[in-house]
C-alpha cells in the first residue's frame, strides 16, 4: 500500500528483464586550461552633479537629477519615464530659448591601474559637449545600440579624481540625464561611496566580485584539459 500522496513507477513486460548495471563512476584527471572574457571590466558612474545655469551644483543618483532637471526645464516629470506621445509631440518640442546645464561625474584612480584601454561610453553623445578632465572627446564609435557610443579617454586619466563633463548648451526633449560608464582592463575597489579603478586582478574561478568586476557584463569562459587512456562510454562534470 502507497502511503497519503505517495506515488510508485512499475515497468510490466512479457519476459524477465536484466536490470541494468549501475555506471562506475571514477574521478578522471584535469587541467586548467585557461579563463577568458568576452568583455571589458565595466564601471557605471550612476551619481553627478548637475549645474543649472545661475544655480549651485546639485549632487544627487542619476534618477534624482533627472527629475530635478525636467522639474527646472517647466515639466511634472520627465516625458520618458510617464508620458503619452502623440506622433512627436514630445520629442519636437521647442526648448532651445531654456538655458543649459553641465553634468560632471567623478571617477576615482588608484596607483597602478592600466588606463590606456579605457573607454567613456554614454547615451547620445551628439546632443552633448564631452570633455574629460577639459579634454574635449571625439571618435565616438556605437557600443551596444544606435543610441550609445564609447570614445577612448585613457590618455587623459590620471590617478586620483577625474572629472567627466556633459555640457548642453541648449536643452533638447532627449537630454534624459543617464548613467555614464567607464570600460577597460581594470578592477574595481570598493570606496565609502562607489568604486575606484584599479589594477586588473587575474582572473580565477569565483565570484566575479572578488575579482574585482562586481559590474562586468558578458560571459566567462573556463577551460580545462582532459587526456583519456581509454575510450568511456559516459562523462560527467561535477
Amino acid at each position: 500500500a502507497l502511503p497519503p500522496r505517495g506515488h510508485a513507477l512499475w515497468l510490466c513486460v512479457g519476459e524477465p528483464q536484466a536490470v541494468p548495471a549501475a555506471p562506475m563512476w571514477r574521478s578522471l584527471p584535469v587541467a586548467p586550461a585557461g579563463i577568458s572574457a568576452d568583455h571589458p571590466n565595466l564601471l557605471v558612474l550612476d551619481h553627478a552633479e548637475l549645474v543649472l545655469d545661475g544655480q549651485p551644483a546639485l549632487a544627487e543618483a542619476i534618477p534624482r537629477l533627472d527629475s530635478l532637471l525636467w522639474y527646472h526645464l517647466g515639466q511634472p516629470t520627465s516625458p520618458w519615464d510617464r508620458s503619452i506621445q502623440f506622433r512627436r509631440t514630445v520629442i519636437d518640442r521647442d526648448l532651445s530659448h531654456l538655458p543649459g546645464f553641465t553634468l560632471s561625474y567623478h571617477a576615482e584612480v588608484l596607483a597602478g591601474a592600466q588606463l590606456s584601454d579605457v573607454r567613456l561610453a554614454v547615451e547620445r553623445p551628439g546632443l552633448w559637449r564631452v570633455a574629460v578632465n577639459g579634454h574635449a572627446v571625439d571618435d565616438w564609435r556605437p557600443w551596444f545600440d544606435m543610441d550609445m557610443a564609447a570614445a577612448a579617454v585613457g590618455r587623459w586619466l590620471r590617478v586620483g579624481r577625474n572629472t567627466i563633463t556633459l555640457r548642453a548648451d541648449r536643452p533638447h526633449p532627449l537630454h534624459e540625464i543617464a548613467p555614464a560608464y567607464l570600460q577597460g582592463d581594470f578592477a574595481l575597489h570598493a570606496q565609502p561611496h562607489g568604486f575606484a579603478l584599479g589594477p586588473a586582478r587575474p582572473l580565477a574561478l569565483g565570484w566575479w566580485r572578488e575579482l574585482g568586476r562586481p559590474l562586468a557584463c558578458g560571459r566567462m569562459a573556463y577551460a580545462w584539459e582532459l587526456h583519456l587512456a581509454e575510450p568511456v562510454v559516459r562523462l560527467r562534470v561535477r
